[in-house]
């Protein structure tokens, strides 16, 4: 990829259930955050966006990394950031979740 740009919208409908564990291959800061929300909505917008970031990078890098191969770190401002010492720096995204 040089310099592409490339957005991906997804509307989730908020009926998706997430359960009491965060999945295995989230980092530790998204484990923390994730157990620190309450179960119900917020928990599941939290899951649904962290699965499709991943499951977009993996998509637009035509699946060289799989969805659980990615690993992410926190920016200086909270933001989830790809870790650039497993990816690089030649990649980035935004996450925004909005409600009704």
């Amino acid at each position: 990829m040089n310099n592409e740009v490339q957005i991906g919208l997804v509307r989730v409908d908020g009926s998706m259930e997430a359960g009491s564990r965060p999945p295995e291959y989230f980092a530790f800061w998204e484990k923390e955050r994730y157990c620190r929300l309450r179960p119900g909505p917020a928990r599941a917008r939290f899951l649904t966006g962290h699965l499709l970031v991943r499951r977009q990078l993996s998509q637009l890098c035509h699946g060289v990394v799989a969805p659980t191969q990615w690993r992410f770190c926190c920016n200086r401002y909270g933001k989830p950031d790809l870790d650039p010492a497993h990816h690089g720096e030649q990649l980035s995204f935004s996450l925004g979740l909005t409600q009704k």
